[in-house]
């Protein structure tokens, strides 16, 4: 069995790295904030942004802006709009205004979710249209295509820029996630029918091997024969009170795991020190252990890497099963799908290979830090709902508090499904998932 690790910013967060959309644009303003207090007269501008000192007298530095930034090193969004609406001589000019909107909506909710913001407004752009096209209504509020997708390639490039300078150092290996992710297949996690399959092979498998008189054995059969001896116990109820025990791998060591794929939805290269340490594990443990398989180990950065021109960035939104999506395609106009994600997969083979992967044996899910929200849900949706997987295991996000996040991931998962029952069957109970980092 096949075992397929989603990777997704929460991981990143999990290891230190500020690398969220909050942290993003905290890290933009913060940066402004400290070239106007550095800065004379205290002027700002870029592709995105235009702040001027408004001169009302010959002398330039009179009532110079640098006062409301010089007691705080970093300052995000909404402090900087506060401070600035306090003064009359400051012009704040916004000239992203897509980026405006994430703005406020980080600065509102202390998060934003930038690709799920850009679905909005491109259906925003979508209503306008139909509605202009119908001369019933005409509204300025909405963005035109051409100008969302100007400035959401703006922001895609300062992400980009800001994701670059985050350097990840070796140190962040942490050994509890090193356990979770070459730890053994647990039978419980497995849906119905896969266990009724397994059990029924094992039935068959076990019976020749105790009728068989077949020496040298391999150490597993040897481990089968010794605990079936009573030929009586070879039913449902023998095999299942072994798959139960810690010593279950040693008379089924397919539990144990042998193929493991990172896919990966971020663009930095945090799962590389997993790799590296997996590498070492496969020298090291098979010295001790005859029975322990090889860990083949593969990556596949879905949604590319930094500094890849043969992996380029993909930025946008995945959700082909929205309603309005269907709109969006009947337009035949090729400017409202440039940031759909499902349009860019085919630029490399990444999609591809992924879809190789499952269809190449069953396989389990393992959930690190992946929110599993609609911005993916092309993708998610194949995953999930292929007769290969047979086990989806939410490792959530314990808080502070003692809160967590399984009961969200759990529904956001559930909007991936249409079939409610296989739902159920395949994501794993909270009684046997635990923190991705931490003890349960």
């Amino acid at each position: 069995m096949n075992r397929i690790i989603l990777i997704g910013n929460g991981f990143d967060l999990a290891h230190g790295l500020k690398t969220s959309y909050k942290d993003f644009i905290d890290d933009y303003w913060s940066n402004i904030a400290k070239h106007l207090k550095e800065s004379k007269p205290g002027t700002f501008s870029d592709d995105s942004v235009n702040i001027n000192y408004i001169t009302k007298s010959h002398d330039p530095f009179q009532g110079n802006p640098i006062n409301a930034f010089s007691d705080i090193e970093e300052m995000t969004y909404k402090e900087i709009c506060r401070r600035v609406s306090l003064r009359k001589d400051v012009n704040v000019e916004l000239k992203n205004l897509f980026f405006k909107r994430i703005s406020d909506s980080c600065s509102l909710n202390n998060w934003v979710d930038i690709e799920k913001e850009f679905y909005r407004a491109l259906k925003e752009c979508l209503n306008n249209r139909l509605k202009v096209k119908s001369k019933t209504f005409q509204s300025q509020e909405y963005f035109s295509i051409e100008d969302l997708n100007r400035d959401f390639e703006r922001i895609k490039q300062l992400l980009i820029d800001y994701l670059y300078n985050i350097q990840i150092p070796p140190h962040l290996f942490k050994p509890d996630i090193f356990n979770r992710i070459v730890s053994e297949f647990g039978f419980r996690d497995f849906t119905q029918t896969y266990k009724k399959q397994y059990i029924r092979d094992k039935i068959k498998y076990i019976s020749s091997i105790v009728n068989s008189e077949d020496d040298p054995l391999k150490k597993s059969d040897e481990n089968i024969k010794r605990e079936f001896k009573d030929r009586e116990r070879i039913n449902q109820r023998g095999i299942e009170r072994i798959l139960n025990t810690p010593v279950s791998t040693d008379c089924f060591p397919d539990l144990l795991l042998n193929n493991l794929l990172f896919v990966n939805f971020n663009y930095t290269s945090t799962p590389e020190i997993y790799k590296k340490e997996i590498y070492e594990y496969n020298r090291s443990f098979q010295k001790l252990h005859d029975n322990q398989p090889f860990i083949n180990t593969e990556d596949i950065y879905i949604h590319g890497k930094l500094n890849r021109n043969n992996n380029p960035i993909i930025f946008g939104f995945g959700d082909e099963i929205d309603e309005d999506y269907s709109k969006i395609e009947n337009l035949d106009d090729n400017k409202y799908l440039e940031n759909i994600k499902s349009t860019r997969y085919h630029e490399t083979d990444n999609y591809k290979r992924l879809l190789e992967y499952i269809d190449s044996d069953y396989f389990q899910i393992f959930i690190f830090g992946h929110s599993c929200g609609l911005s993916d849900r092309t993708l998610l949706s194949t995953l999930f709902n292929h007769d290969n997987c047979v086990s989806i295991k939410p490792f959530y996000h314990k808080k502070e508090d003692g809160s967590d996040n399984y009961s969200d991931l759990v529904r956001n998962i559930s909007r991936h499904f249409k079939n409610k029952a296989s739902l159920r069957d395949k994501v794993v109970n909270k009684a046997y998932c635990e923190p991705l980092t931490g003890s349960k």
